[in-house]
């Protein structure tokens, strides 16, 4: 293994295959599915450009973050998480998902407990 790195060989080997993300144009077919905020210039968008820039913060959740409800009953919805999404939280994906998690239990008034799964993958390109 690595030691600056928490991934094993052949996942590292994996993602060494996989292609530049700067050169990938991101899917503008979402299949029924919310599309994935994108975050540039520390504020989020709804529409992704086309080629990712270093910097970059991509969003992949699950429903349950959006639906999540607030003890009066009103859903996150997409307004609330794109606001989450824009807040500074620091450079690392697992500061933004920490940061992303901690908004919806203060959204919900739990910390545990939901309603539905919150799952979500945050992509920073570098």
């Amino acid at each position: 293994m690595n030691p600056s790195s928490p991934f094993p060989p052949e996942i590292l080997a994996a993602l060494r295959e996989l292609p530049d993300p700067r050169r990938v144009r991101h899917p503008r077919k979402y299949a029924g599915c919310r599309p994935s905020p994108l975050a540039r210039g520390g504020g989020a968008g709804r529409r992704p450009p086309v080629l990712h820039r270093p910097g970059d913060r991509l969003l992949l959740f699950t429903d349950g973050i959006p639906e999540a409800a607030s003890p009066a009953g009103e859903q996150l919805g997409d307004a609330g998480l794109q606001q989450l999404f824009a807040e500074p939280s620091g450079s690392s994906a697992e500061a933004i998902a920490g940061n992303l998690i901690e908004g919806v239990e203060r959204w919900t008034g739990r910390s545990a407990g939901f309603e539905d799964d919150l799952t979500l993958v945050v992509v920073v390109i570098p």
